[in-house]
């Protein structure tokens, strides 16, 4: 899932319902949601840290993003990450 940085630091995430029933309904599927990673950099930085303009990540955004898919694929098997 790619969410605004916003959404990253509140209680419930609006996609928590819709990666529960994915995950359900699609055993197996590699999912990997950057939130929590997110979340957990802009309460150190501060969400303009990792914002750009238009909804976009910042640099810094961007390489929490990459890092976490990384990690996200690594996790599922994919070779090559």
């Amino acid at each position: 899932m790619i969410p605004p940085v916003e959404y990253t630091l509140e209680p419930t995430l609006p996609h928590a319902g819709f990666m529960k029933q994915l995950s359900s309904q699609a055993p197996g599927t590699c999912i990997i949601d950057v939130s929590q990673a997110l979340g957990t950099e802009a309460a150190k930085v501060g969400i303009p840290a990792l914002r750009a303009p238009l909804g976009h990540y910042s640099p810094a955004g961007n390489r929490i993003f990459a890092q976490t898919v990384r990690q996200g694929l690594h996790g599922c098997g994919v070779e090559g990450a």
